[in-house]
């Protein structure tokens, strides 16, 4: 069928060929195949479906490198002009005959030059640009005509002016020839309007009846300049105020006016976005030594002092004024008129605590004052005021003696020699409080309060407080702390700091870190003076731990007859309600025994444990623990283990094997650990394993080994380790060990109910769906399926999925799933667990169920379910190669189906294509004869 198609386009081809050859016009409508051939559009054969454009296989190809050559000869005559001589290359074509050959071929011998005679066609001025002598004879001739009038001696009439914003500048010259009734204006205009040298140019205009007539002439001379100079600007400084005694500093002053300074004389047109132009900036003002100083006074005979032009403008080192008065202007203060205003008037200090004077008393602990200003005075005190060095003033108050609250008013002066008031201050006052209490505390130990008459024990480091300090005047102004020891404790406080004033800790807490019976003192000091001693109750520090000892009864002993232990317990500071003595067995747990408290004396207590019952249930390995703790809270104990062997071994299991067979069923095998103790050494042991029925002896270094520790002074103990090969098979599994000792005991892990069994499960369960098959399609509403799950032990759950969601779970064995009818294939899944852990998963079982529908491909509905975001499990690649090899089959009939209808479409295009064909060279044929 391939084979065909260019075989078919060959033709049609030649056909058209032919066909073109009769016809005037070089294009056709040809309709295109709209129809696929064997999966390839038409666009093969380089067309869509529409028109055929048949100038591209027989004429476009030539007429477009035509268009093309003849575009760039067009280029090439635009760019060389008219001067070009190659007619047929550069001169325009234009068609004149057109009429057809008979071939279709059109004869272009008619085109000719259109624009060959248009070269010389150019008229007017040479391209110099020079006029004729004609015309340069007509121009002499007007000039000859014209009257003079003569200017010379241009010259400024200022040669500096100040910058007003224009370029105007005054000229004057001297004219000669000048009508009366006539009037002649010399403008000068300056290069630029801004402050600088700038050449002048001037123009010359002549008005008035017949000024047409005459000619300006001009002497040659020199060149104008002007020199426009800043701007001068007015600065007005505020008046203000200054406090006595005060640093010259602007900082210092209050101004009269909220502007400190104006400065004006600026041009309107420079201020366009404010009251000054952009880029200025004010200078800065200074207080002139000269005028003013620091100490300058502020009266004179009684009156007060005015500073005439104290404050100033501030100068740059190199002279100028400081800010920016910008290009144009000039801050000139060296005019008088140019700066006005800056008086400044002495006025006496501000009140300011007590920056310029203080307060003394005789004592200088008995005077103070707070961070909120409050001055505290200690009772039967006196005061005085007296002015600060530095701050202008010689002379201040005294007051009395003072018992009580109160305020006095005053003023600090300056005095001449002759005692004349040179500068006084503001009024003062002062306002004082009377403080005649000392500070109060309480006491706390690590935190916790405590009486200053109760004795405390403390088994570390121990840190005493003083809390709750508070003072009812001035405040808490120190603390101080001091421990006594042994006869210390008898002192008083006020004793004790003249003897031992430099070991005072100076503070709110003291660590008390050494063994001892203490007392604790605190010495409170508040800020007028005024001390307070109090002292804490005795305090023992007692780092020691209580002494414990055993007596009849040795640690690791074996013991088969009578068992009386004894504790002995000492310590300085013993606690007799906080001892404990715990017997606890390693099978029996703890054991409630009875304790006989024997004679005690200070710091020493004994008890005596009573013998043990003579049973086999009391035969055990022992831990006889004591416990207790003194009066400090230190804690001591100790522990001593000992056997009661009277009925033979005791068996028990490590940790690690009790754990693992506590769950009874085990997913694999491991080694196992059994220990056997007894007093006497064994004189046989064997070990016995029972499986599903059978029971056999095990074999020593084969498959089990032995470890034994213990000597003849202490108890004997056995470890067994069974090898995990003994339980490789599946199955329920026991342990007997069995021993006799040398006092022919005889004993087993039976005898003592200590059972050892356990089972071996590595198999998961057995699932089972009846009534299903892999990938099964069935034909029914509705189906039920039996499950069941089957394992060799013990099953512990079974879970159901339907379509991704949970549908039963539990543990039986057997059990009906009940399905519905659906428009999609279904899946089921099935997992059950026994009771080792081992797991059985089918995965999804796909299945169709409807009785009215048709299955569709199982491929393609999970292709479906992919693209919609449905999952698939992973069991379908495990389940799927006989879906897989299905779809392939049907997908093999589909895919050969879609084959055959292409083939038979295009057999039906060919037999289209050779109709068409015919019929149009035979309405061609007729055509040309016509």
């Amino acid at each position: 069928m391939r084979k065909l198609e260019p075989l078919a386009a060959l033709g049609m081809w030649a056909v058209l060929g032919i066909v073109a050859d009769g016809m005037e016009t070089t294009q056709m409508i040809w309709p295109g195949w709209s129809e696929e051939v064997d999966g390839q559009e038409s666009e093969d054969y380089g067309q869509t479906e529409g028109e055929w454009d048949y100038d591209e296989w027989w004429g476009t190809e030539n007429s477009g490198k035509d268009a093309e050559s003849e575009t760039g000869k067009n280029e090439e005559k635009e760019e060389y002009g008219s001067e070009s001589t190659d007619d047929t290359e550069y001169g325009k074509l234009e068609w004149w005959d057109n009429e057809a050959t008979d071939n279709g071929w059109v004869d272009n011998s008619g085109w000719k030059d259109a624009a060959g005679d248009e070269s010389d066609g150019i008229t007017g001025m040479h391209g110099n640009g020079q006029q004729t002598e004609e015309q340069q004879e007509e121009e002499t001739e007007s000039e000859a005509g014209e009257k003079k009038i003569r200017v010379s001696n241009i010259h400024l009439v200022e040669e500096s002016r100040y910058y007003d914003g224009t370029a105007d500048v005054e000229v004057e010259a001297e004219v000669i020839g000048l009508p009366e009734g006539m009037g002649l204006t010399i403008i000068g205009t300056a290069k630029e309007k801004d402050v600088g040298i700038w050449p002048v140019e001037t123009a010359i205009t002549l008005e008035g009846t017949g000024s047409e007539e005459y000619v300006i002439e001009e002497d040659v001379q020199e060149p104008l300049t002007v020199t426009i100079l800043p701007r001068p600007l007015q600065i007005t400084i505020s008046n203000a105020k200054k406090p006595y005694y005060s640093e010259n500093q602007i900082s210092n002053l209050v101004f009269d006016q909220e502007e400190h300074m104006i400065v004006s004389g600026f041009l309107e047109e420079d201020c366009k976005n404010g009251s000054v132009p952009e880029g200025f900036v004010f200078p800065e003002l200074e207080i002139d030594e000269d005028v003013l100083q620091k100490t300058s006074p502020m009266y004179q005979n009684g009156k007060e002092i005015c500073y005439v032009n104290a404050i100033v403008p501030k100068r740059k080192k190199d002279g100028t004024i400081s800010g920016n008065p910008t290009a144009n202007y000039i801050f000139n203060i060296e005019e008088s008129h140019a700066v006005s205003g800056g008086d400044v008037i002495l006025s006496a200090p501000a009140v300011m605590g007590t920056l310029d004077y203080k307060i003394q008393c005789q004592d200088e602990k008995a005077l103070w004052q707070g961070e909120d200003g409050k001055l505290w005075i200690r009772k039967d005190e006196m005061l005085r005021v007296v002015p600060v060095d530095g701050n202008g003033f010689t002379d201040g108050t005294q007051i009395g003696k003072i018992y009580g609250d109160g305020t006095a008013e005053f003023t600090l002066t300056q005095r001449s020699s002759q005692g004349e008031i040179l500068a006084e201050s503001q009024v003062r006052s002062i306002t004082w409080h009377v403080d005649g209490s000392a500070p109060e505390s309480d006491w706390a130990l690590d935190g916790k309060e405590v009486s200053s008459e109760e004795r405390y024990y403390r088994n570390c480091e121990t840190t005493v407080s003083c809390t709750h300090i508070s003072d009812s005047g001035s405040g808490v102004k120190k603390a101080e702390l001091y421990a006594a020891y042994d006869e210390e404790r008898e002192l008083t406080g006020e004793e004790l700091y003249s003897l031992q004033e430099d070991k005072w800790s100076e503070g709110k807490e003291l660590v008390l870190d050494c063994e001892g019976v203490c007392k604790v003192w605190c010495r409170l000091e508040d800020y007028v003076g005024n001390v307070r001693f109090q002292s804490t109750g005795e305090i023992v520090v007692d780092y020691t731990v209580p002494d414990i000892q055993f007596e009849n009864v040795i640690s690791g002993s074996a013991n088969r007859h009578q068992i009386e232990p004894v504790c002995i317990i000492r310590d300085a500071n013993l606690d007799t309600t906080q001892i404990s003595l715990i017997l606890t067995g390693f099978q029996g747990g703890d054991r409630q025994i009875q304790w006989e408290k024997l004679e005690s004396t200070d710091g020493t207590a004994r008890f005596q444990m009573k013998n043990l019952p003579e049973e086999r249930s009391w035969d055990d390995v022992y831990t006889l623990r004591a416990e207790t703790q003194d009066l400090a809270g230190n804690r001591s104990n100790r522990e001593i283990s000992f056997s009661v062997n009277r009925f033979g071994s005791v068996y028990y299991l490590d940790q690690q094997t009790q754990k693992r067979i506590s769950h009874y069923y085990l997913p694999d095998s491991t080694d196992m650990k059994v220990y056997e103790v007894n007093v006497d050494h064994l004189t046989e042991s064997e070990i016995l394993l029972g499986h599903e029925g059978e029971t056999r002896k095990l074999v020593k270094d084969r498959d089990y080994t032995v470890r034994k520790s213990g000597d003849d002074q202490s108890w004997k103990e056995y470890c067994y380790t069974i090898s995990s090969g003994c339980f490789e098979e599946e199955g329920m599994y026991y342990l007997i060990c069995s021993s006799e000792d040398k006092a022919e005991n005889a004993s087993d892990n039976r005898m003592r109910k200590q059972k050892i069994e356990f089972a071996v499960d590595r198999s998961g369960p057995e699932i089972l769906l009846c009534g299903m098959e892999e990938n099964g399609i069935y034909r029914e509403s509705a189906k039920e399926v039996q499950l069941e799950c089957r394992d060799n032990l013990a099953l512990q759950e079974v879970t159901v999925w339907l379509n991704g969601e949970v549908i039963h779970k539990n543990n039986r064995e057997e059990q009906t799933i009940s399905l519905k009818k659906a428009e999609k294939w279904q899946r089921i899944r099935v997992a059950a667990q026994d009771r080792a852990g081992n797991k059985t998963d089918t995965g999804d079982q796909y299945f169709w169920l409807n009785d009215q529908m048709e299955a569709p491909s199982l491929a393609g509905s999970m292709k479906i379910q992919q693209e919609t975001g449905q999952k698939v499990t992973n069991s379908m690649s495990r389940q799927g190669e006989n879906v897989a090899a299905q779809s392939e089959r049907k997908a093999g009939i589909l895919s050969y189906g879609r084959r055959k209808s292409t083939e038979g479409k295009n057999r039906k295009i060919l037999a289209g294509i050779a109709v068409i064909t015919a019929l149009w060279a035979i309405f061609l044929k007729s055509k040309r004869h016509n």
